[in-house]
């Protein structure tokens, strides 16, 4: 058989667990090795049988997004020779990895099968995943995260709640998107996996995640004019609220809002402060424009007891990599969006991708590594990318 076919099975299985990080028996340190093998696999099918069609390929620096990756590489290399981090080889290596699975996505995304595979392979993976944590939140049944502190409903099958929610937000509205699309009757799969995202995501607390698919889903549905269905959906959240109203009111940490001087700070978990404390560190000029490097700020925030990575992207960015790297991403990203409306402002399709995209970038404001640094998590984003820049969306809707 055609090697390219057979991955057209293979990569959606891939894409379907990018938020998975454990798996009953394998531990993260396990179930990490086992996606980086898929990585290594669909990246070296690509160069090794492929590379004749996407080199050769017109559109290939532009569908790609490898100017992206070469950008990005580029402009952090100051920041990374003036900090002389020991985390320098490992960044360039893992943007090297993102890069060869952009190129391996825009090849395997001339194939219609493969697209067409991608959604029902993050169906029959996220609804048996997510009813699971939904079970143990909802009857409390005990179950243990990889950790065996945690709760399995706290981490889904991720390594925290921040992480497991934001990897499911594309997930979730592509999942809205595949059933508002297609009309035979596995729509229906299609729905169900949205449902069971979206109340994984609640259960899980983490509230970040659950915002941006809940904003996406909603400016999908308006797009779409499905105003029937945000009647409907408004009415089931508000019933699932006053259900659970005792359980949820803490597990969403909204008893922290006392009237109290540390109410904004306890309910954002110290993030307002942090984002403070993290400008603080920009004290000359080399560091505005090249920052710290990888990891630069660890140190100071340790001195100060703060033990978690900022959870901003482009803060993050700007404070270890200066103020060119975030500028050059936001503006690369910004631009292929409003490229993708110029040139489908009819294709409402397309259309609704772009809502997907913008919904996921909302994550990056909320959390510490959304798309850049953890891009695994956030495969189902990166194909959708590459999906809008070379016009294939109908390939993900099978007739």
């Amino acid at each position: 058989m055609n090697p390219k076919k057979i991955l057209t099975y293979i990569a959606p299985i891939y894409i379907a667990i990018g938020p998975v990080y454990w798996f009953l028996f394998l531990p993260p340190s396990i179930f990490n090795l086992v996606k980086y093998g898929f990585a290594i696999l669909i990246i070296g099918s690509a160069f090794f049988f492929g590379a004749n069609e996407w080199f050769k390929d017109r559109n290939f620096i532009r569908g790609s997004g490898v100017s992206l990756i070469v950008g990005i590489i580029f402009l952090s290399l100051p920041g990374m020779f003036f900090s002389q981090s020991e985390l320098s080889a490992g960044v360039l290596g893992r943007y090297l990895l993102l890069m060869g699975l952009l190129i391996s996505i825009y090849w395997l995304s001339q194939e219609e099968a493969f697209l067409h595979r991608v959604p029902m392979a993050i169906a029959w993976v996220m609804i048996p995943l997510c009813m699971l944590t939904l079970a143990d939140f909802l009857l409390n049944l005990g179950l243990p995260s990889f950790d065996g502190y945690n709760r399995l409903y706290a981490t889904g099958f991720s390594t925290s709640r921040t992480q497991w929610s934001g990897g499911l937000v594309s997930l979730g509205i592509f999942m809205l998107w595949c059933f508002i699309m297609t009309k035979q009757t596995r729509r229906y799969l299609f729905l169900a996996a949205f449902v069971m995202i979206i109340l994984s995501q609640i259960s899980s607390g983490g509230r970040g995640g659950a915002l941006a698919c809940l904003l996406g889903v909603i400016a999908l549905l308006i797009y779409y004019k499905k105003f029937g269905a945000i009647l409907l959906g408004v009415l089931s959240v508000f019933g699932f609220a006053i259900a659970f109203k005792d359980l949820l009111f803490a597990h969403l940490r909204f008893d922290r809002l006392e009237a109290n001087a540390s109410a904004s700070s306890d309910f954002t978990s110290g993030r307002l402060e942090q984002y403070g404390l993290a400008f603080d560190l920009i004290d000359s000029p080399l560091a505005l424009f090249f920052g710290l490097g990888p990891k630069g700020y660890e140190a100071a925030f340790a001195n100060m007891g703060i033990d978690f990575e900022i959870h901003n992207v482009w803060l993050r960015l700007f404070i270890e990599y200066g103020l060119f790297v975030p500028v050059f991403i936001l503006f690369f990203f910004l631009s292929t969006m409003l490229t993708a409306v110029k040139e489908n402002k009819d294709n409402k399709q397309a259309m609704g991708l772009v809502i997907i995209l913008l919904a996921g970038m909302l994550t990056t404001l909320l959390e510490p590594n959304a798309i850049i640094f953890s891009y695994q998590n956030y495969l189902c984003w990166w194909l959708i990318f590459i999906v809008i820049k070379r016009n294939a969306v109908k390939g993900f809707i099978k007739t």
